[in-house]
C-alpha cells in the first residue's frame, strides 16, 4: 500500500467517524427533546415522543428513571410505561419502590402492568402483594393479577381461585347499614373488576385448582355478576383449547354447561361459543353437551342461536 492509498483511507476513516458522532449527537439530542416533551400536555406530542423513546431501546431508561420523581402523577405514569416497553428484567428495580410507595393509584397500577412485561427479581412477590392487600385500589389489584398470569407466576394462582370466588359481604344484612337495605338497587360491588381479571389470570395459568374455580364462577346462585360468571366461561373455553385430561375437561364442560343454562343471554353466549373450543369430548358428557346445543337451537336470544349454529360447524357430528 503507498502513501497515498494510505492517505485516503485514513481520510474515509475519519470522515465515517465524524458522522457517526454527529449522528449519535443528534440522535441524543432528539431523545431529549423527546424526554421533554413527557412533561407537556399536548397529547399528540406524548403520544409521539413516548413511541420514539419506546422504539430507542433501554439506552433511554435512565433518562427516563428522573422522571420517577416527578410530582405530576401523568407523568411518573409516562415514564412507567416506557419503561415497561423498552426496559430490562434488571430495570424493575426502578419501578419496585412505586409499587408499593407511589400516593396515586393509576399510577401504580400502570407500575404493575410494566412490571408484567419485564420480570426480575422480587416482581412476582411485589405482585402477589398488591393483588392479595384488600386495602389496595381495585384498579391496581386486577393490574397485578393480569401482571402474575404474563409473568407465568402459577404460584399466584391459589390466591387468584380465592379472589375468584370470594364475594363481598354486601348482601349479607348484618353488613349493610339499615339505611340500604331500603334501597330497590343493591350497593355496587366494586370487586367485579378484580374478579373478572382473576378470571382471565387462572385462564393463561391453566392449574387444575383454577379450572375448579372458574367452574365455580360460572354458578349463577354463587356468582351474582353477570360479568363474572361469563369472563369465567370464557376462561374455561380458552382451557378447552387442546386439552384432553379427562379429569380436566369434565371440570370445564360442566361450567360450561352451567354457562350454557344461565338466565342472562350474555352468559349463554359465552357457554354456547366456548362449547366450540373443545378439541376432545369424553363419550360420557357428549349427550350433555348435545342436550345444551339442542335448548340453544331454540333459545329466544338471536345470539345465543348463531353461536349453537357456529359451535355445531367446529365440532362436527357428536355421534352420540
Amino acid at each position: 500500500m503507498n502513501t497515498r492509498t494510505a492517505t485516503v483511507i485514513l481520510v474515509i476513516i475519519v470522515i465515517l467517524g465524524a458522522v457517526y458522532g454527529i449522528t449519535l449527537y443528534q440522535k441524543a439530542a432528539k431523545t431529549g427533546e423527546y424526554v421533554a416533551a413527557l412533561d407537556g400536555d399536548d397529547t399528540a406530542a406524548v403520544i409521539k415522543a413516548a413511541d420514539a423513546l419506546g422504539s430507542r431501546g433501554r439506552s433511554v431508561v435512565p433518562r427516563l428513571a428522573a422522571k420517577l420523581s416527578s410530582p405530576e402523577p401523568q407523568i411518573r405514569s409516562r415514564a412507567v410505561i416506557i419503561i415497561g416497553t423498552c426496559g430490562r428484567p434488571a430495570d424493575s428495580a426502578l419501578l419496585l419502590p412505586l409499587l408499593q410507595s407511589d400516593d396515586d393509584a393509576c399510577v401504580r397500577r400502570d407500575v404493575a402492568v410494566a412490571l408484567g412485561k419485564l420480570g426480575g427479581d422480587g416482581t412476582v412477590a411485589a405482585l402477589n402483594e398488591a393483588m392479595a392487600t384488600d386495602e389496595e385500589e381495585i384498579i391496581v389489584r386486577a393490574a397485578a393479577a393480569i401482571a402474575l398470569a404474563d409473568l407465568g407466576a402459577s404460584e399466584a394462582a391459589h390466591k387468584l381461585a380465592q379472589i375468584l370466588t370470594t364475594q363481598p359481604n354486601a348482601d349479607r344484612p348484618d353488613a349493610v347499614a339499615p339505611e340500604m337495605l331500603e334501597l330497590e338497587e343493591p350497593p355496587e360491588d366494586i370487586t367485579i373488576p378484580l374478579r373478572v381479571a382473576a378470571a382471565r389470570a387462572l385462564a393463561s395459568l391453566d392449574t387444575p385448582e383454577g379450572i375448579k374455580a372458574l367452574a365455580q364462577a360460572t354458578l349463577e346462585l354463587g356468582e351474582p355478576s353477570d360479568r363474572v360468571r361469563a369472563a369465567a366461561t370464557y376462561a374455561l373455553g380458552d382451557l378447552a383449547i387442546g386439552n384432553d385430561d379427562e379429569a380436566l375437561l369434565s371440570d370445564i364442560i360442566d361450567g360450561l354447561l352451567t354457562a350454557a343454562g344461565d338466565s342472562v343471554g350474555d352468559v349463554r353466549i359465552a357457554g354456547v361459543q366456548s362449547l366450540g373450543k373443545l378439541s376432545t369430548i369424553p363419550e360420557t358428557l357428549k349427550s350433555e353437551v348435545a342436550g345444551a346445543l339442542d335448548r340453544a337451537d331454540g333459545d329466544d336470544h338471536y345470539w345465543v342461536r348463531e353461536a349453537a349454529r357456529d359451535t355445531r360447524d367446529r365440532l362436527g357430528p357428536l355421534d352420540i
